[in-house]
């Protein structure tokens, strides 16, 4: 079902999924494409995952726009224009760095120069939904390692 703002809504085994239509359609355009997704579940307040029983409609959207979708023990609803997201990122604690074989404090000064095997032990501080903590790294951060 797509949404007032062209978020496509799917109710599936894992939850509300909510995909944006640019997405699909950039997916369409090209199929190694991405699709970038929002899954709403249990520790979002979802009752219970989807169990799909024959070709009836799961989700449906309501003439003032909140998408309607038949659960297990009833019928579920969300407004998409109120989504309960919270913004702001967890703190990132960094528990310890490896150089070379040898650990090093975090909290201390810089590492010697010429590392050339590197790890950092890091984690999100989150206490509401520790398990929809996602990380991402910088695939274009590069170390040098030597040479020019």
């Amino acid at each position: 079902m797509e949404d007032d703002e062209h978020f496509v809504w799917l109710y599936m085994a894992c939850g509300l999924v909510r995909i944006a239509r640019s997405e699909l359609d950039a997916w369409v355009a090209d199929p190694k494409h991405v699709v970038q997704t929002t899954i709403l579940d249990v520790s979002d307040g979802l009752r219970n995952a989807a169990s799909p029983t024959g070709n009836s409609p799961q989700v449906s959207k309501a003439p003032d726009g909140r998408i309607l979708f038949v659960e297990l023990d009833g019928i579920g609803m969300i407004d998409p224009q109120h989504l309960p997201y919270n913004k702001v990122p967890p703190p990132v604690h960094i528990e310890q760095i490896t150089a070379d074989g040898r650990a090093y404090d975090a909290a201390r000064g810089p590492l010697p120069p010429l590392v050339r095997d590197l790890t950092i032990d890091y984690t999100a501080l989150s206490l509401v939904v520790p398990e929809k903590v996602r990380f991402r790294v910088n695939s274009k951060a590069r170390m040098r390692t030597g040479g020019n």
